[in-house]
């Protein structure tokens, strides 16, 4: 099942956007690369987007390239589309809706700018390297798929993440309000 939302783990996102980032820039010739890999219907790579928008302005788009990765070609098909409703803004900010989504009857499509920035790819995390993508990537989220893995599959041995980012270290934390359930992310060395 495909439930995602925008801004859907803030203190997350906030975290990537005003610490790890902008201490990247210090030490990386930009643009850095992300991947928002099981990005399903792309509301993680927006979010991302438009987070980096607010922090960095129109800079942003020199300072950062962002994909999102996904196997299901039928999500991946809206995200490229950008338009969505309903339960995808439970978590937005108002202000955040008003200035990059134009109402549309019940749908709200995402501004062109937002839009044509993020790019998105056929990927498999599991399955054979037919579906490479171009790394490496500098920061790999893979939230929305983290919790798939179970300890027969672990996510640290998926070689199509090794093969993205190269030389990588693993980080996996725990939501404190779903004990249960991992998050993920990769961070290249």
């Amino acid at each position: 099942m495909n439930e995602t939302y925008f801004f859907r783990e803030p203190e997350a996102l906030d975290w990537l956007t005003d610490t790890y980032l902008p201490r990247q820039l210090v030490n990386k010739q930009p643009p850095l690369r992300l991947l928002s890999a099981g990005c399903s219907s792309g509301e993680e790579p927006y979010s991302i987007a438009m987070a980096l928008l607010e922090r960095y302005g129109e800079r942003a788009k020199q300072l950062f390239q962002i994909t999102g990765g996904d196997v299901d070609h039928q999500v991946l098909n809206k995200a490229q589309a950008g338009v969505y409703g309903g339960m995808a803004f439970r978590a937005l900010p108002t202000a955040l809706k008003a200035r990059y989504f134009s109402p549309a009857g019940r749908s709200f499509p995402l501004v062109d700018a937002i839009r044509q920035w993020v790019t998105f790819r056929s990927f498999n995390l599991l399955g054979p390297g037919e579906h490479e993508l171009d790394g490496p990537f500098d920061v790999i989220l893979f939230r929305n798929v983290s919790i798939y893995f179970d300890e027969a599959t672990p996510a640290g041995d998926s070689a199509a993440l090794k093969t993205a980012t190269g030389a990588w270290r693993y980080c996996a934390m725990w939501s404190h309000r779903n004990p249960g359930q991992r998050l993920g992310c990769v961070i290249a060395c």
